[in-house]
This record gives structure tokens, sequence and C-alpha cells, in this order.
């Protein structure tokens, strides 16, 4: 695991003047409840109001899992915080009376953080993409040449490439602008790729990776140091870029419970890790689920409940793919599949000239699929959800991420929902993302969308 200084040396997104520290203050005072603005703590949250009793779904339980998930640490596949997150479910899930089992698989150690560039003495702290090379090729020394997706604009062969992405919510490394970027520094057969990554909160964004999959050495870029870059490029300055070695494979693990109740079963998956403390990405999910368990089994007791905490996501789902092969029951015996998905309850933020100011409400960039004529059900349940109330029908044109795994796999009762927020895969990813407040419409939303779509069937 990286050490504290770096695990907590998170991005500023603001740094804000006297005036505007004091507008934003007077803002939180006016707005109980609001998350912390960053940098981290600068706010905190003083008051939670539960809308139900003190329940499985009531906003202080959901507060507090949000809060323990995100104090596991940086939650990279196969990590201390994998590993913490995997046991604490496991033993929530076994005081309710499930049957727990870890299922393991072998995963790249990618818990170094960072790179350094050197280049005559300037030097930056870039992020470290996986997959890292060999110790044989962990420090390039190149020159530093620019180019975009239709190539180089000089000579780039055994260079190290610098290039600019779009403006985006950048997930992963098989989406377009980046696998051809990727293919790019292949071609070339550049010693090394850094991308600079431009996006809302001004933070370098880590991508997920297929273990199958070919890329270059590549370190990647805040915005903020995109100029510096370009400037030692066009010097024609030899750069030196020290990556972190590849290290042996270790061990993740999906934790999967079983409650066995009939030959019908309802399952609920999410993934618990990803490249940072992914507290808005994964938190809400994670959160729901735990608060589905003990209403499921005292809800459902005619049908088997089956849960599962889904490790190697950032390694393009490879647990969700494993479970699917392996653990998951045949179509024929699913009465529904709901799938938790990234970023479903993380915080909406004002984007100005001082930064990212934070708001009461979700993040609207998240959506819900379901397979006809189940999101017609589900429906209802979402409205007033920005983002969620617009039920999408589930189909192979429309699904996407661990649902298409899902899909692709058979599986027909399915709906699930995933998002990419502002802090989506960068180092900020905190609690000031999102609230068990955030969570708790959702997670009911979710409980009564399970009731409409099995209606008849309990």
């Amino acid at each position: 695991m990286p050490s504290r200084a770096k695990e907590g040396a998170v991005v500023s997104v603001i740094r804000p003047s006297r005036r505007s520290l004091l507008a934003m203050a007077a803002g939180a005072a006016a707005t109980p409840g609001c998350a912390s603005v960053m940098p981290q703590g600068l706010f905190r949250s003083s008051s939670l109001s539960d809308a139900e009793p003190d329940n499985e779904f009531s906003v202080s339980r959901l507060q507090a899992d949000l809060e323990t998930y995100d104090g596991f640490g940086i939650h990279r596949s196969g990590s201390q915080a994998d590993r913490d997150t995997v046991e604490w479910l496991a033993k929530d899930w076994r005081a309710l009376g499930y049957e727990i089992e870890f299922q393991p698989f072998e995963v790249p150690d990618n818990d170094v953080l960072y790179a350094e560039l050197e280049a005559g003495g300037e030097t930056a702290t870039l992020l470290a993409q996986p997959p890292f090379p060999a110790a044989a090729n962990a420090v390039a020394q190149a020159p530093l040449v620019l180019t975009d997706e239709n190539g180089p604009v000089c000579k780039a062969k055994g260079a190290i490439l610098l290039a600019e992405a779009p403006y985006m919510r950048a997930s992963s490394y098989e989406t377009k602008p980046f696998r051809k970027l990727a293919d790019l520094a292949l071609a070339e057969d550049a010693k090394a790729l850094i991308i600079v990554t431009p996006g809302p909160t001004g933070e370098g964004v880590f991508l997920n990776i297929d273990p199958e999959r070919p890329y270059p050495v590549t370190a990647i870029a805040a915005p903020g140091q995109s100029a510096l870059l370009k400037r030692i490029a066009e010097s024609g300055r030899s750069v030196r870029l020290a990556m972190p070695p590849a290290k042996p494979m270790r061990t993740a693990h999906n934790v999967i419970a079983r409650r066995e109740g009939g030959a019908q079963t309802i399952i609920v998956t999410t993934p618990v890790s990803g490249w940072t403390h992914c507290a808005g990405e994964r938190g809400p999910g994670i959160a729901i689920m735990r608060a589905l368990a003990p209403w499921l089994a005292k809800t459902f007791p005619q049908k088997s409940i089956l849960l599962a905490g889904l490790s190697g996501h950032e390694l393009e789902g490879l647990g969700a793919r494993i479970f699917i092969e392996t653990k998951a029951p045949p179509n024929e015996n699913v009465a529904l599949w709901l799938h938790l998905g990234a970023g479903i309850a993380a915080r909406n933020w004002h984007e100005t000239d001082i930064g990212l100011l934070p708001l009461q409400s979700a993040d609207p960039q998240r959506f819900l699929l379901a397979a006809p004529p189940l999101n017609q059900a589900v429906a209802p349940h979402m409205k007033g959800l920005s983002g969620l109330e617009q039920a999408y029908a589930l189909t192979p044109e429309t699904v996407a991420g661990d649902l298409k795994e899902i899909h692709n796999a058979g599986y027909e009762n399915l709906m699930g929902a995933f998002g990419a927020h502002r802090f989506h895969h960068v180092i900020g990813d905190r609690m000031n993302t999102t609230s068990g407040a955030l969570t708790a419409p959702v997670a009911l939303a979710f409980r009564d969308s399970i009731l409409s779509a099995l209606s008849g069937s309990i």
C-alpha cells in the first residue's frame, strides 16, 4: 500500500480566496448537511435528518457505511483496503444468517500511485497508470514528443509521447480516444505515453484496463501540468520518466453471501474495488446492498438470496466475469438480478471559475437500465431522482459495463444503474462526493422497485 503521506495527498479542486471562502462558508451554513468542498475537510456535515426510522435504510446507517468504506483506504484489487472491505461485508452478512464464500482470483499488484518526470532540473509528479512495466523498462530516458490520435508531430520511434485527451469524465483505457492513443504509441514503439486528462476536477484520471489487452507504459498528467509538459516537448529536451516496476501477482476475492429459500433466486451485485478511495463511485452501491441484505431475507422467505461484492472492477470487470461464469445460477432460476454500478448517489457540483462548489442534489449523470417489462415496474419509483427517473429499456444496444457482461451471459430479469460522477477515478473521490442523504432515496427506490418487479411472487 502507498505511504500515508502519498495516500493523503489529495489534489485541491478549489484554491479559494478569502472572499470566496467566506461565501462558501455562508452557503454551507445556510444548507445544513453540506458535504466538504475541496480541500478535504474544509466543511463537515453537522446534521443528518432521517426520512425513515433508524433501520437499514436510514440516512444515518447509510452514512456510517459510506464512511467505513471510504476509511478503509485506496481500494485497488487485492489491496489491504480491498481485503478489509470483503471481510467487513462477510462479517455483516454472516451475522444475518447468510452462508459466506470467498472466491479468489489472481490480479496484478497496482498499489503504487505515482510516477516521476524530470527534465533538466524541472520535475513533475504524475499518476502511474497500470499496467506497470517490467523492472528493466521502468525508467525511460528519451525526447518528449507531442502527438494526438492522428500521429506525432515528428519522428517518435523510441520517444516518450505526450498527448492530451478530450475533456470528458474518463473511465476506461478501452474507450475510443484512449485506445487510439495506446495503439499509436505501440505502433510507434514509443518508450512511454503521457496522457493529459482534462475533466471537471482538474485532477488526473485513472483508466480501467483489460488484463488481456496490450498497453504502452503510461503516466497520467493533470490538466494543470499540460503547459509545463508541452513546453518541455517543444524545447526538444530529453526527459526521464520513472514508473513503478511490476510486482508479483497477488490474490483478490469476490465475497458471496447465500441464503437458501427456494428454487428462484434474487441476486444483488456491486463492485467493491477501484483505483482510489472511490467514496462516490463505489460507496453508494455497497451501502445500498448492505441495506438490502436484511430486508431481502425478511421480505422474501420463499426465495433464495445471493449477494456478491465483486473485486477486480478496475480490471474491466474481471471479478464480475469470474463470478458470472462460475457462481451465478442459471437464468431460469433467477427471479431478479439487480446490479448497483458506479456513481449512483454521488454529489452534484456547480462548475465555476474558482472550481467546483457542492450542491445538495445528486449528479444526474447516472443511468437506469431494466429489461422490458421491468423498466415499466421500476420507473414510478425513480420519480424525482435526477438521471434515474428515465428508465431505459435494457437491450444489446443500450447495455454497458458489468450489466453488459450479465446480459451477454443470457440473464433476462435484469436491472441496474451506473454513472460517472465528476470525481470518477480521481484521487479526490472521498466523502465530500456522496452522503447518506443522497444515498437513502436511491436505496428506497430500489427497495420499492424490487417489490414491484416481484409483485405476486413473494
